[in-house]
Parts: structure tokens; sequence; C-alpha cells
């Protein structure tokens, strides 16, 4: 729990709840069995966070590592449940649930956003990569209950496609076509949560380009997301070492990406995200002489703005932990 100690240390004093859930690990259980254990802990979270100060309407799910990989298989699986609904419908029933059934109550529009951080997305591609990297190919499989398709974010999310292509009513109004005549499939909004990706481009054990091709994937299928690449930063950098010597970089989007999500300003807006800058459609229905009016929820909106202060790594809080030639040596000897 050490990243998410680190994270929680800096983003408490700014005002954020951060609830740190585990989950049970290979051999005791298999891959499947922790997606359901993210399940759970994300539905118990909804349930009980008032109990704690936070709120449940403004949750945002993020995980580090396998916690990227874990937390992308339950939302697109919880976007299979919404895309069939009758097959993966809760009541009893003597048919059986299909492979990507969750038992949980929640949608994947009750979370405000998602971030995966240094997370393995293929599975199927990253097979021989993770076997050259030290993890067995028989030991994945067995990890994975010989299922990687089932536990793999990319192919979860190309099933999303092929359950919306397969629908045949109203199907121009779900696709566009190509210039090469092929039709464009995208999710309908709410469908999965707005997702920041976090990646270190140097990150030898799920390289980058993995995650670039996944955030291109999600675009060119409609869903809302923004990148951030930290050039030169490995699998660690971003939630150990560069915390450990005061660089909050990740910290500081995580905080940005949350304050942002969960502000009454962005569900009231159409907005655009792209990785730099971002464009906030208003609404221009108003009559002419109210133009330099502020309205009631404008008036919220800056409430909840100034609730969640801007981050600031000068906080006391958020300096270095240790010498940087200790940092230094943890990088050497660091197997990630």
């Amino acid at each position: 729990k050490m990243w998410g100690a680190l994270m929680a240390r800096a983003l408490v004093p700014f005002g954020v709840l951060v609830c740190m859930p585990d989950y049970r690990n290979f051999p005791g259980v298999t891959v499947g069995e922790m997606v359901l254990d993210v399940d759970y802990a994300t539905q118990w979270v909804l349930n009980n966070c008032r109990e704690f100060g936070g709120d449940p309407k403004r949750v945002v799910l993020v995980g580090q590592s396998a916690g990227a990989h874990l937390g992308s298989c339950v939302v697109m699986r919880k976007a299979l449940m919404e895309l069939n609904p009758k097959t993966s419908s809760s009541s009893k029933t003597t048919a059986p649930k299909p492979s990507y059934h969750l038992s949980t109550t929640y949608k994947n529009k009750d979370l405000r956003g998602f971030i995966p951080i240094s997370g393995p997305y293929n599975l199927v591609s990253l097979r021989g990569h993770l076997h050259n990297h030290g993890l067995d190919q028989n030991v994945l499989l067995a990890m994975f209950g010989n299922e990687l398709e089932l536990h793999s974010p990319y192919h979860l999310f190309q099933r999303c496609l092929e359950s919306l292509d397969s629908v045949d009513t109203k199907k121009e109004e779900r696709g566009e076509e190509e210039e090469d005549g092929r039709r464009r499939v995208q999710v309908p909004d709410g469908l999965l949560p707005p997702m920041c990706i976090i990646h270190g481009t140097d990150d030898k054990t799920a390289p980058c380009q993995g995650a670039i091709e996944f955030a291109s994937t999600l675009r060119e299928g409609g869903v809302n997301v923004t990148t951030r690449y930290y050039p030169g930063w490995s699998h660690t950098d971003p939630i150990i070492e560069a915390p450990m010597e005061g660089d909050h970089t990740l910290h500081r989007d995580v905080y940005n990406f949350v304050k942002f999500w969960t502000t009454r300003q962005y569900h009231s807006h159409p907005t655009i995200v792209t990785d730099s800058v971002v464009f906030d459609n208003h609404d221009n229905k108003k009559d002419d002489d109210d133009d330099d009016s502020i309205s009631i929820r404008q008036i919220e909106d800056m409430k909840e703005m100034a609730l969640m202060v801007p981050f600031d790594e000068r906080e006391k809080i958020c300096g270095r932990l240790c010498p940087p030639f200790l940092v230094s040596i943890g990088r050497f000897f660091n197997p990630f």
C-alpha cells in the first residue's frame, strides 16, 4: 500500500478522501477473482464513503499497474453488462450468466472518472514481453485462468464495439462511415466514465506503446480519453521515486482531474478535453439582456471549485522524503 499511502499523503491535505482497498493475489485466486474484489470494493466505497466525509456522487477510480488493469476490466465489463441487459440481468434465472457478469449494482455513470496508471491493457500482445520480463507464460496462463482475452481491457472494449455493431436498429445513429467504406462504431455517452491514461515513456514492465494504442482505440470508439505521458519515467517513477524526491507530477495530475470531473460545471456543460487544453462549451440559451448576469448554477459551480484549492507542491507535506542518492540506489535495484 506504499504508493497509495504516498498519494493519500499528498491529496488528503487538499480535501480529497482517499480509499485504498486491496485485492487477493495469485496463487490464492486467479485474475477473475481479483476483478471481483475491485468491483466489490468500488461498490463498498459508493455505499459507505459518506460515513467518512466523502460524496458518493463524486467518486473517481484510480489504479496503478495491476490496479490499472483490474480497474479497466471492471469498467469494461460494466459496459458490456449495460450493452447486454437481458443476458446480464441479476434476476433469478436458470440461464448461465455471461463470462463478464458482475453482481454489483452500480453503473459506470456512477463514477465521475477513471485514472489508470502504468497499466497493461492488451494482455494477448504482452504475453511474450511479460515472459521475457520474468513472468513465465505457463504461470501467466494459470494466473488468468487460461482466459487472457476475457481479462484483457483492449479485447473487452472490442467486445463492447461488437455488441454495438450487432444491433440492427438505428445503426446509422451509432456509427459513421470512414472514407474506405467501413463503419466506425462509437459507444454512447456515459457507457464508460471519462478516463485519463497516465504512463511513463521508459516503462519496461508495461511498455508505454500499449497505453498509447489503448488510448487511441478508446478515442476511435468515442470514449472521452485524455493522456499524460511522462518523459523518461519508469513503471514506478510516478508513484514512488518521484514523490520520494518531492516531485508530485502524478499527484497534481490526479488531483486536477478529480477536481475537474467532480465539479458540477463539468456535468452541466458539454466539455471537450485534450491533452493540454479544456474547451468549455457553455449553454448560450439565455436572453440577450442577461449576458452579464451570473446564474445560481454558476455561483454553485464557483463554490465547488473554491472548496478544492489548487494543488501546491510547496506545502510542507509534499516535501522530499529521503536524500536523492538513496532514491538513485533504489532506482538501480528496482526490478520494475
